[in-house]
């Protein structure tokens, strides 16, 4: 038969070298994402290799690859894929640039070091279950982006910051945002919150809402609200809050 009498051919390995100027570009390590299978090919001493199996084809765009570990100050822009857990070193800055089409995998645990900071200026979608880390002395900054962060989120903001401004955040079913110590500094945001999530602020944490609106998302019944301890000092100005 056919399937006897012919063998199928061997893959074939492409090699790409990024130029320098790609990464200029991109301002960060450049890979290639195939949006149709969700791979992401990181490069290998410079190289990015990508087996094409015998009549397959490939759509193949160059993004940053984001590395799960960030140790230096990096700004990536234009496309940005997250396709594993990440962690910002001590006194790091990772910038999300404006306007970059931002693609998220997955991911399951953002660790933010202490005096590191993550600044996100795009918009991005989050899956369920993913747990925030903010450290002493750290900050996770969203700005004028539209940020979905999906059921059972689980921010913990220690003696750090959690700011959202000029940004719309939706916050999905179950999921918390605790800020033990730390602050939550919302101005001119507004948040969707999914059932039953809750915003807990204790051990002399910090809420300064400078307006915006806080309410429940279109899916839901309501929310928990906001439970705050005595010692926390809380700052509220021209904000609606409903449940």
């Amino acid at each position: 038969s056919y399937h006897t009498a012919y063998e199928d051919a061997d893959s074939q390995i492409l090699n790409v070298t990024p130029s320098a100027a790609a990464q200029t570009l991109f301002g960060a390590e450049v890979g290639l994402y195939d949006p149709y299978d969700g791979e992401l090919y990181r490069p290998d001493n410079g190289v990015i290799s990508v087996e094409i199996g015998p009549g397959d084809g490939v759509l193949l765009q160059m993004a940053v690859a984001v590395p799960p570990v960030i140790t230096s100050n990096t700004t990536a822009r234009h496309r940005v894929v997250i396709d594993s857990d990440i962690s910002i070193a001590p006194n790091t800055v990772f910038t999300i640039d404006e306007d970059s089409d931002v693609i998220i995998g997955e991911l399951t645990n953002i660790n933010i070091g202490e005096n590191a900071t993550l600044i996100l200026m795009s918009d991005a979608v989050f899956p369920d279950g993913l747990i925030v880390r903010v450290g002493t002395g750290g900050e996770f900054r969203i700005e004028n982006a539209y940020c979905s962060f999906g059921d059972n989120t689980d921010f913990h903001v220690g003696p750090g910051q959690l700011a959202c401004l000029g940004s719309t955040i939706s916050i999905g079913e179950g999921a918390i945002v605790s800020s033990r110590g730390g602050t939550l500094l919302s101005q001119n945001s507004n948040w969707l919150m999914g059932e039953n999530s809750i915003v807990t602020i204790i051990d002399g944490g910090t809420l300064n809402i400078d307006g915006g609106s806080w309410d429940k998302a279109d899916s839901a019944s309501g929310w928990e609200g906001f439970r705050i301890a005595e010692s926390c000092l809380i700052t509220l100005n021209n904000a609606s809050i409903s449940d």
